[in-house]
């Protein structure tokens, strides 16, 4: 990696943005990522219309939405990660980093927000959150059912659907169709001395195996990474203090294949402390949050840096000179990179704050704590 000092024009600028320059993640002893949606690239809005046809299915077949209701069509620009579900006014809202809403969904039409605070929310994070949303918005206008419980069971229906029904079946059977190529950095077989490499998903370990041989090739990942955690459940990962043992244990190549095994597993098998230990991963709070409470190196994933800024939500980082809840939530973690391909090409810059090639739209760490009062950070099924 080489320090950057200004910025280009033109093509994707590879780099990572260090936030906090002291806690670079070049510097820790392990570095774990994320599967789905950092590692794993997906054409989200071929998934996430998949998602969207199946669960709302499930729904109807359940009796949470009549079969007369019409399914709703997948729409890419409906909803942005770093939206809110408003559980107390039933909307969407695009909050500040207080929560206070910028921009909001008043009967369909996006309309510039009312500054009122959001208390009881549920962020979307993930690009799944997005499907979320946009079912749990179309169920709220088929019922008039009580928002709160509406989302508890469009989440299960979700969760349900990626876990047990046709989405993976069919991901699997089309991998080219529903997952993006991975870049020339992860070819490289061999596994690097420093830091050592591993993945951490909440994805189980057919799955995971499958979506790895596809990406990277079997006699690639099974020699480049140290351990595949799977079934990690993030949200009991990072809280648990002593090193639970893992439900099982297996080897495929040099990489050891872990069931359910959390942070302080990995701590006391690679030898290092918290702060030794870095993580890149793309939903803001099951990977980023909950890994900074513990102690761990965050590394945010922001395919949103690429993006442009159309639509009516608008940009996902700002609205007009203010910062959001999601930039916020970026400017808490250590680093931000764009693709995890950039952690480990060689030719991706370090670009601290400061640098004239900083991006205007990212934040240089000196944003608020992020987050409403109230709002649900629980783990979920998907990451």
């Amino acid at each position: 990696m080489r320090d950057a000092s200004a910025a280009s024009a033109g093509s994707r600028r590879a780099g990572v943005f260090r936030i906090r320059p002291a806690r670079d993640p070049a510097r820790a002893r392990v570095l774990a990522f994320d599967l789905d949606h950092t590692l794993a690239r997906y054409d989200d809005d071929a998934v996430d219309a998949l998602a969207c046809a199946e669960t709302w299915r499930r729904l109807v077949r359940a009796g949470v939405v009549p079969a007369w209701a019409p399914a709703p069509s997948w729409r890419p620009d409906a909803v942005v990660r770093g939206l809110f579900l408003d559980l107390d006014r039933a909307r969407l809202v695009k909050p500040a980093p207080d929560g206070a809403a910028m921009r909001h969904d008043a009967g369909g039409v996006v309309a510039p927000g009312d500054g009122r605070p959001t208390r009881r929310a549920h962020p979307v994070g993930s690009p799944f959150d997005r499907v979320t949303a946009h079912l749990w918005r179309a169920a709220v206008a088929a019922t008039g059912a009580s928002p709160r419980p509406l989302l508890a069971r469009v989440r299960r229906a979700l969760d349900a659907s990626h876990r047990g029904g046709d989405l993976k079946r069919r991901i699997l059977a089309e991998p080219s169709r529903f997952l993006r190529p991975a870049g020339p950095a992860w070819r490289r077989a061999t596994a690097p001395a420093s830091p050592v490499e591993i993945v951490v998903t909440n994805s189980g370990p057919d799955y995971a195996v499958a979506l790895l041989d596809h990406l990277l090739g079997r006699d690639v990942w099974s020699r480049r990474f140290a351990a595949l955690v799977v079934d990690a459940r993030k949200g009991d990962t990072f809280a648990a203090r002593a090193p639970a043992p893992p439900e099982r244990l297996t080897r495929i190549g040099s990489c050891r294949i872990v069931q359910g095994a959390g942070a302080a597993w990995i701590e006391q098998t690679f030898g290092t402390t918290p702060a030794e230990v870095a993580i890149a991963g793309d939903h803001p709070i099951h990977d980023l949050v909950a890994a900074r409470r513990r102690g761990w190196v965050t590394v945010a994933v922001l395919p949103e840096l690429e993006h442009g800024t159309e639509g009516p939500w608008g940009d996902p980082l700002r609205d007009g000179a203010r910062a959001t809840w999601l930039a916020a939530v970026a400017a808490r973690c250590d680093a931000v990179v764009a693709r995890v391909d950039d952690l480990v090409d060689p030719r991706a810059e370090r670009v601290d704050p400061g640098s004239s090639a900083w991006p205007g739209r990212l934040p240089d760490g000196r944003l608020p704590a992020a987050g409403p009062r109230g709002a649900p950070h629980g783990a979920s099924a998907r990451a």
